[in-house]
């Protein structure tokens, strides 16, 4: 594999070069776990030919790496957000401060999808990949996205909830409606898997009514939208289709590829 690895010295200013798979940069014990972490999210990229950067940080004063910054992470994001316009699968990756081990995080996407935040644990541990809508990163070096400004309130909650049975009515009139209001009652008592554990009562009741599974993804027709940080969600391909209660009754696809 070839692409960019992106190494800092902690008082000199950020480098770019080309390497290869057998290029010693930094640590090799962290870059063995920077290989381990890009296999795990190329289970869900697929395999990777030209990637937008691994960020290694050699120890601060205290024997832990420096902070990454905020310019390296941005360069990163464009690679990524570029690659994602053309269509083209790619991953970038930075180290995290630790006291006792490396761990990364990062950006991905497999071309299709949409860009996706790697969050990424230590030693084996697998990342955690979660579809980011308008990444941006700021000035605290951390990506964040529309779809994930923080935690949400339960008011947000209980407007997700809301918009569930907004949706249903657009689609099946005052059944589907009462379909979302029957299922609150039974779904999950967790604050935020409240929406999604909604919607999954709901579908036995609202699949009759649409004669499959409902809402059907635009783009492939064959499995239901999943509720994710109040969006409907592709999540075979990480796309975000609309926002939970502005779902249009036959929403446009707009091509994967």
């Amino acid at each position: 594999m070839r692409g960019l690895v992106i190494t800092a010295a902690v008082t000199s200013a950020l480098t770019l070069r080309p390497v290869d798979a057998r290029g010693q940069v930094g640590d090799p014990a962290i870059e063995a776990q920077a290989a381990r972490v890009s296999l795990q999210i190329e289970r869900f990229t697929g395999p990777v030919e030209r990637h937008c950067g691994i960020l290694l940080l050699p120890a601060g004063a205290q024997g832990r790496p420096e902070a990454v910054g905020r310019r390296a992470m941005a360069t990163a994001l464009r690679c990524v957000i570029e690659a994602r316009r053309e269509g083209r699968r790619t991953w970038a990756l930075w180290q995290l401060t630790s006291t006792g081990s490396t761990v990364f995080a990062g950006l991905a996407t497999s071309g299709p999808s949409d860009v996706h935040r790697v969050e990424a644990g230590s030693g084996s541990s697998i990342p955690r990949l979660s579809p980011c809508l308008r990444p941006r990163v700021g000035r605290d070096a951390v990506v964040s996205c529309r779809n994930q400004p923080g935690p949400a309130t339960q008011r947000e909650l209980d407007d997700t909830v809301e918009g569930l049975a907004r949706d249903a009515r657009r689609a099946f009139g005052r059944a589907g409606a009462a379909a979302v209001t029957a299922a609150v009652d039974t779904a999950a008592e967790a604050p935020v898997e409240r929406p999604a554990a909604v919607m999954t009562a709901a579908q036995p009741a609202l699949q009759p009514l649409a004669r499959g599974p409902w809402p059907a993804c635009p783009y492939h027709h064959d499995h239901a939208l999943q509720v994710r940080d109040r969006y409907w969600l592709c999540d075979r391909d990480g796309v975000f289709v609309a926002e939970v209660g502005r779902l249009p009754k036959r929403p446009r696809p707009r091509p994967l590829r």
